[in-house]
């Protein structure tokens, strides 16, 4: 998944989009000396108590393309009518309305007059044009931090609630040593993003962290697979402190519930891979649900196809074992490890 470098400052297409949203419940904010990538974070509007007021500009793109195609269709023009009226082209409309265009306020406000829309809805796609547009701390450093996870970045933008099924130790929740072991070592990671610096990434993944633990931060909940506990993924003594750092974090202010490998699913459906789904605090939002997969990671906004990914999510949450039940099995399984080392 790479929403920065698919989207084109006058070119594309994409996806369809949608619906709902959850409330957010307020976060606790770590305090740290400031890095490059906090100094970016004040500047979005993000940090020392603040709620960043703008969302994921990929989400913004989608919205934006939704709400254009909408007013011009009850407008009952073409694109080739619209393109006559407005004196933009006929596929930059198109474009636009696809989603992968990196808008411009002067071609959007254009394209709204000529559809005679009102100024409650022209301030509205203004809004979305500006948010759309905007370039987050994670396109700076994309190169370096991972391109994966600079669209991981731009999609937890604002985001209101965060639900993730995961099969590896959830990036948000990794302590330092962890990310630095992983980025160290990990062939297909540095194979599938091409140039890659694992301390940017490493850096890059703090600075997500403090984002997700700002006051008016997403709420968010994470069921992992016991094999996750139970797999090499990292030295035994980085891996002992990392699942004590979950069990630990799993009390304080996140859910992380574990999904036992003796776990019966509804129909038997096992997941085919990890996914994460996102809403918005607008309602008219899309929820985004990111598939990963071992190159690249799918991001869906289709409202059908979502809304199997959420399905499969309850059933998933169902089956997985209460968060307090799960520290307790994360902190048997640190406990073995320690022994492991000791013996």
């Amino acid at each position: 998944m790479d929403l920065n470098h698919s989207v084109e400052t006058n070119d594309p297409e994409s996806d369809s989009v949608s619906r709902r949203r959850q409330a957010f419940r307020p976060r606790k904010v770590m305090t740290k000396r400031a890095s490059s990538q906090e100094l970016d974070l004040r500047d979005s509007g993000a940090h020392h108590g603040e709620r960043a007021q703008v969302i994921s500009p990929y989400v913004c793109r989608l919205r934006l393309a939704r709400e254009l195609a909408g007013f011009r269709k009850r407008a009952g023009l073409t694109h080739e009518a619209l393109a006559r009226k407005s004196g933009e082209s006929k596929p930059k409309i198109s474009r636009l309305e696809n989603g992968h265009l990196r808008p411009a306020v002067d071609d959007v406000l254009a394209i709204a007059e000529a559809l005679n829309i009102s100024p409650d809805e022209t301030a509205m796609l203004r809004t979305l044009t500006e948010g759309a547009a905007q370039r987050g701390w994670w396109e700076k450093q994309a190169r370096d931090m991972g391109r994966r996870q600079a669209a991981i970045a731009d999609l937890e933008q604002g985001a209101a609630t965060i639900r993730e099924y995961t099969t590896f130790v959830p990036g948000l929740l990794q302590t330092s040593d962890f990310m630095r072991a992983i980025a160290q070592h990990d062939d297909l990671v540095l194979a599938g993003d091409g140039h890659f610096e694992p301390s940017a990434m490493v850096r890059a993944r703090a600075t997500r962290q403090r984002m997700l633990r700002l006051p008016g931060g997403p709420s968010y909940e994470t069921i992992i697979d016991e094999l996750v506990l139970r797999r090499p993924t990292a030295p035994p003594g980085i891996l002992a402190e990392q699942l004590r750092h979950l069990a630990k974090v799993a009390q304080d202010d996140v859910i992380v519930r574990v999904l036992p490998i003796g776990a019966i699913l509804h129909n038997y459906r096992v997941p085919n891979s990890a996914f994460t789904l996102y809403t918005y605090p607008d309602p008219t939002d899309p929820v985004i649900a990111s598939v990963d997969t071992v190159t690249s990671d799918i991001v869906l906004a289709d409202v059908g196809e979502v809304a199997q990914y959420e399905r499969l999510w309850n059933r998933l949450r169902e089956a997985a074992l209460s968060p307090e039940d799960s520290v307790d099995l994360l902190t048997e399984a640190a406990a073995d490890l320690e022994r492991t080392i000791r013996s």
